[in-house]
């Protein structure tokens, strides 16, 4: 059975350059400054940005209008459990050289035409997602 994960030394050796590869050469150097450091905190930004929707902002403020302060718990529980997850995503497709959805489709359980559960699940979630953002846009 061949290793799902190549390390450097064992990707093999094509024309065309595999992404999802880690390759040693590829690696660039931390910058030393501050100052340097500065022009990669675009890409920061607007994951941050994205961390928090539309969705979330409508939400907390309706549930704080309803109970109070008595959900601001559930609220910040929310935040955090969602950056910890994209966090881990980030990390594994990092590290592993596969993207999550790759991942996701390894995951032990029922499958159905090829694919995993949890990606079924996915595609589940991003219908009622879609039907969402038409109930944003038509409100």
């Amino acid at each position: 059975m061949s290793n799902p994960h190549p390390v450097p030394d064992q990707a093999s050796s094509t024309s065309e350059i595999d992404p999802y590869v880690l390759h040693e050469s590829r690696i660039k150097e931390p910058p030393g400054t501050f100052k340097e450091s500065l022009k990669y905190l675009g890409p920061g930004f607007i994951l941050s940005a994205s961390i928090v929707g539309s969705g979330e902002l409508f939400a907390t403020t309706i549930a704080g209008a309803d109970a109070g302060f008595v959900l601001m718990w559930f609220i910040i529980f929310s935040c955090l459990v969602k950056v910890a997850v994209q966090l881990e995503f980030g990390k594994h497709a990092i590290s592993s050289g596969e993207a999550t959805m790759t991942s996701l489709n390894t995951l032990p359980g029922p499958r159905f035409k090829g694919a995993n559960w949890s990606i079924w699940a996915w595609l589940l979630l991003m219908v009622f997602k879609m039907m969402q953002v038409g109930g944003i846009v038509g409100g």
